[in-house]
């Protein structure tokens, strides 16, 4: 899923889980050619339909010198996932 290594910080994935229909998001920051930098993404799976999706949830800064420092959290509550 091209996550970012090592696993800190933003770069550690989260995943939550539909118990009833199985369907899953999971919430990563994304490398880019390598380098910890990219997007915080979500990327869903819906068994139902066999398809999954990519959606930028945030587009990060790479800017010299910038660090980028996000903890990432997802979560199924209620019949919906929620990305923190």
């Amino acid at each position: 899923m091209n996550v970012a290594r090592p696993f800190d910080g933003a770069t550690k994935a989260s995943t939550a889980i539909d118990p009833l229909t199985k369907d899953y998001c999971t919430v990563y920051r994304e490398s880019v050619s390598a380098v910890v930098l990219g997007n915080l993404v979500a990327h869903c799976f819906s068994g139902s339909s066999a398809t999954s999706t990519v959606t930028t949830l945030q587009t990060l800064s790479n800017a010299a010198g910038f660090v980028n420092s996000i903890e990432s959290r997802a979560l199924f509550h209620a019949g919906a996932f929620y990305f923190m």
